[in-house]
């Protein structure tokens, strides 16, 4: 179990599908490269795709809120493009951050 508290979170959580659905906005050929999950679903959620030179590669990142162990605690649940060159990150920004009042993902272009 990876949430500390052990109470039912009240927001509503997106699922595997529905952050999926969003990367799928961006990008339809990639690989999952790291999956993390809870008892309420997904806490992280990788998809990575090949740049536009040898040894580019983009990764998004889904990121659910809240205090997991091992992790520092974040205060929102956000998606996030990170930039990488033979492996190194260069850079990236946020492309969403869950609404949880609305069930509904905010557009962002914010820098990491």
């Amino acid at each position: 179990m990876l949430q500390e508290s052990s109470e039912m979170p009240i927001e509503k959580i997106p699922t595997r599908e529905e952050v999926i659905q969003i990367f799928e906005q961006y990008v339809t050929d990639y690989r999952i490269v790291y999956e993390q999950f809870d008892q309420y679903g997904p806490v992280l959620l990788y998809i990575e795709v090949s740049g536009d030179k040898p040894g580019e590669t983009v990764q998004y990142q889904y990121m659910r809120k809240g205090n997991f162990s091992g992790q520092p605690e974040r205060s929102a649940t956000t998606m996030h493009i990170v930039y990488y060159k033979d492996g190194v990150p260069m850079g990236g920004y946020n492309i969403a951050c869950y609404i949880d009042e609305t069930g509904q993902w905010e557009e962002q272009n914010k820098p990491l």
